[in-house]
């Protein structure tokens, strides 16, 4: 395959791309005997340590890896979550568990994945409804107890355009590119320069397959590509699919060392790297515990956002031991604020903040959702956050002998949708306030 045989034997070519195959063509017949010998042996090492034996070992060890991971769905039940089960885990009681009483709650929200009706740049809350959820965001961000953050595929500008009237939210554009930690103004970025050198090769290949796909096109977010083919009504759907489903396995071969990953969600091709919630969540469980744990790339960015991604003059926040006042002042949104963000160790803390005892993730059944529902899930088992909430709103179910069930996930509790979410989040937040 592409991906085996890409070190320096075959002259790897974009079968969208009719130029460069042609040129390749041209390259091959006019190759010199000596540049064809070498060629040839480092495709035949290849070949001969990738063989048959090899071919099956994998197999067999995929599968034995899909089938632990179905026995780890199928062994999440989704119960119907209610006012008073939701409670218990957002006052943090339990009779088991003993934690500090003025412990975080950390709040994850994923609106896009909540809403299957939602329109952000092509979905639609109503004014109605959006001011209602924005008044619960505000409250629970009133509460010192909560750190409320919002993650989207939305770039960072459009994301800080939609609540800016609430500056207190933690905002992670992009899923997980770029973070604004609460009660902060200004963005970091968890994405390593050089884990982004795929996007023009991948622009390029989706740009040939875009020609011949009419009504399709091409979004390039800051470290998200993506390709929208919903709108492609004048060809075969069967030959659409064939040909969307050949650019992912293309993209998948071909890039899948370079940890990018592409995935068909709504019609829309997205291509990013394939942790980057991951570690977004880590940096921000790091930051508010202030355990300096993260591992990984930090910058700051310029208030800026204008720029390419690829060429941005980011200034990137160096390790040290000691409190750079300087980042400090930058970072933080708000000069006096009790919870004053520092750089400590190359991360962003919370000064006075007590440690994070309960987190809480509501989203869909995305791919970034299930990464994001196993991550909680193994801080608990680890033992690093007392308590767990994974909320999946129940968008992803199938109709079937006229009975609603559920797809596997490993979410641990399921919801109606948005509305039904915001009430549990604004009840529980009332009876604190009563």
């Amino acid at each position: 395959s592409a991906q085996v045989l890409s070190k320096g034997g075959p002259l790897m070519i974009n079968p969208y791309n009719a130029k460069q195959v042609a040129s390749s063509i041209k390259q091959a017949l006019e190759m010199s005997p000596e540049e064809k010998l070498n060629r040839w042996n480092t495709m035949i090492k290849l070949i001969n340590e990738h063989d048959s034996t090899n071919w099956v070992t994998n197999c067999l060890n995929a599968i034995d890896n899909a089938w632990i991971q179905e026995q780890e769905f199928q062994s999440f039940n989704l119960n119907s979550l209610n006012q008073k089960k939701f409670n218990e885990k957002y006052f943090m009681s339990s009779d088991n568990v003993t934690v500090n009483k003025d412990s975080k709650r950390l709040i994850i929200l994923n609106l896009g994945s909540l809403t299957s009706n939602v329109n952000v740049q092509g979905s639609s809350i109503s004014p109605v409804q959006k001011q209602y959820i924005d008044k619960v965001l505000r409250d629970l961000t009133n509460d010192p107890q909560n750190i409320i953050y919002i993650i989207s595929y939305l770039k960072r500008v459009d994301l800080t355009r939609k609540y800016k009237r609430i500056p207190e939210l933690g905002l992670i554009s992009e899923n997980g590119g770029y973070i604004k930690l609460a009660d902060s103004s200004r963005w970091i970025s968890v994405v390593d320069v050089n884990e982004l050198q795929w996007m023009p090769q991948i622009i390029d290949l989706v740009a040939n397959l875009s020609e011949k796909l009419n009504g399709s096109t091409i979004e390039v977010e800051e470290c998200t590509i993506r390709f929208h083919t919903e709108q492609v009504f004048d060809m075969d759907p069967e030959h659409k699919r064939a040909l969307v489903g050949d650019l992912i396995t293309h993209i998948n071969d071909l890039y899948s060392r370079d940890n990018v990953h592409a995935t068909l969600v709504n019609g829309i091709v997205i291509v990013q790297e394939s942790n980057l919630a991951i570690r977004s969540l880590s940096f921000v469980i790091s930051s508010h515990n202030n355990d300096k744990l993260f591992n990984g790339p930090i910058k700051l960015l310029p208030s800026s956002s204008s720029c390419s991604p690829l060429t941005q003059p980011n200034e990137e926040i160096i390790q040290t031991n000691s409190i750079d006042s300087t980042v400090e002042n930058s970072l933080s949104g708000r000069s006096n604020s009790a919870n004053s963000v520092i750089v400590h160790n190359g991360i962003s803390g919370f000064t006075n903040s007590n440690r994070i005892g309960l987190v809480v993730y509501a989203g869909g059944d995305s791919p970034v959702d299930e990464d994001i529902y196993s991550f909680c899930n193994e801080k608990f088992k680890n033992g690093e956050i007392d308590y767990v909430l994974t909320i999946k709103a129940n968008n992803s179910v199938i109709k079937k002998n006229n009975d609603m069930t559920n797809l596997s996930s490993l979410a641990g509790s399921k919801i109606n949708g948005v509305n039904q979410l915001f009430s549990l989040l604004s009840n529980a937040n009332s009876d604190i306030c009563l």
